[in-house]
């Protein structure tokens, strides 16, 4: 009977998850897209953070916050998260208060609409198996928004077996160039909710956000790029409840 249960509201939940959701996105993605045209890019992060909430309330999975006191939101950082699911994304904007600069792979860019809604929002795209194209966008997010917080994913890409990745250097650079302290923040449950290479979710897997103590510019600037990669995995993998973090 147990079982049965948990297949019914698992069945509900994705029916609630994928209909209302999808439904959502329709509706929202021209009104987006509109304000866009527009420049309203505070409408366009406003709709969005309602969007991204709803995802998660429409699955059936409310999300668990902690450490939110250990961060000034009046300030922007380099964030970086482990890359678990296609909703890490929405969960950052549903969890976190401020504007946010994404640096996501170029492809996300040419869906129709979405395009021009991300750039508005200050995302910027990045080919990364062409360095030159890297690099530009790095250069990009450097001299981006200076109140926007940058955030990407050190890994690059999702895990496909629920370990921590090694993370890429690509962070370091932008460390280095700019003023920001860097923010960790770790994922907890989304890789059992919807991992790569699944569209179904298991509302049953709670959904956690740890927001760690921000790592200060100064303690970090004189280390290697090995040594600052170590001390930023470490401070995610810590508190990571899944399969230990892979090197």
């Amino acid at each position: 009977m147990k079982r049965l249960i948990g297949f019914i509201y698992v069945g509900i939940a994705n029916l609630s998850s994928y209909v209302l959701s999808l439904t959502l996105t329709i509706l929202l993605t021209p009104i987006a897209f509109i304000l866009a045209l527009f420049g309203m890019s505070r409408s366009i992060l406003a709709i969005t953070r309602l969007w991204a909430k709803l995802l998660f309330l429409f699955a059936l999975r409310p999300v668990k916050v902690k450490g939110r006191e250990l961060v000034d939101f009046s300030k922007p950082y380099l964030i970086l998260i482990n890359h678990a699911s296609m909703f890490d994304i929405p969960l950052l904007y549903a969890v976190y208060p401020g504007k946010i600069q994404w640096i996501s792979k170029e492809s996300i860019f040419s869906i129709p609409l979405w395009g021009k809604i991300m750039r508005e929002l200050g995302c910027i795209s990045m080919e990364r198996e062409k360095l030159k194209s890297a690099k530009a966008s790095l250069e990009k997010a450097i001299q981006g928004d200076k109140n926007a917080s940058i955030a990407m994913f050190p890994e690059g890409t999702r895990t496909p077996h629920g370990q921590i990745q090694r993370f890429k250097r690509g962070f370091v650079y932008i460390f280095r160039n700019t003023s920001y302290d860097i923010l960790p923040i770790t994922f907890n449950g989304l890789f059992s909710f919807c991992p790569k290479h699944r569209f179904a979710v298991d509302p049953r897997q709670p959904i956690e956000v740890i927001f760690h103590p921000p790592l200060k510019r100064e303690t970090l600037l004189e280390k290697t790029d090995e040594e600052i990669i170590e001390i930023v995995q470490q401070s995610i993998a810590r508190d990571y409840r899944g399969v230990p973090c892979s090197n």
